[in-house]
């Protein structure tokens, strides 16, 4: 998650109203990320004998 946030900072320095859009971006990569790694692991546990 750290990159999410790190990407959205960095590129404040060229984003119009900046004050704003790199909130937005936050939120938003944060939100990305935890849908993504939400499916991830449901895939992975779904990849999983039912006995272990």
């Amino acid at each position: 998650m750290a990159g999410g946030f790190d990407s959205s900072v960095h590129i404040s320095e060229e984003a119009t109203n900046a004050s704003v859009a790199v909130p937005w971006a936050i939120v938003g990569a944060c939100s990305i990320a935890g849908i993504l790694g939400w499916g991830e692991r449901h895939v992975i546990i779904g990849e999983l004998p039912l006995k272990l």
